[in-house]
């Protein structure tokens, strides 16, 4: 399989396995996350959508990411709200490179911005 259609297994793999309903619970807790401005009918697809488009995504620039730049690591993450979608590319002298896709459902999260310090 080449590339793409191995990420392609892991993505279904993914959606097929990861408890989007528990996510979708445990996400009612949190007010600001934005699954939370959908019918309660809703959230679970609306969730199973965007994760989609996430993984997609993520996918998409990493393997680009891989393709252009010659590195042996090559790793991507996008969040959005609650949801986390990574993906990495990595080729260590092996006769065979290799792909992760990931998803993390996020309920609680510290954001900082980076500070300057002295040397």
């Amino acid at each position: 399989m080449n590339i793409e259609e191995v990420a392609q297994r892991q993505i279904d793999e993914i959606m097929d396995t990861f408890r989007f309903s528990m996510v979708v619970e445990g996400l009612k807790a949190n007010p600001d996350c934005w699954l939370n401005k959908f019918e309660e009918s809703e959230r679970e697809s609306a969730l199973r959508k965007r994760s989609r488009e996430l993984m997609h995504s993520v996918v998409e620039t990493t393997i680009a990411k891989y393709c252009n730049s010659g590195r042996a690591h090559n790793e991507t993450n996008i969040e959005t709200g609650c949801m986390k979608a990574t993906c990495v590319v990595a080729n260590y002298d092996d006769p065979f490179p290799w792909i992760r896709v990931d998803l993390l459902a996020v309920l609680e999260a510290t954001l900082m911005d980076g500070e300057q310090f002295v040397k």
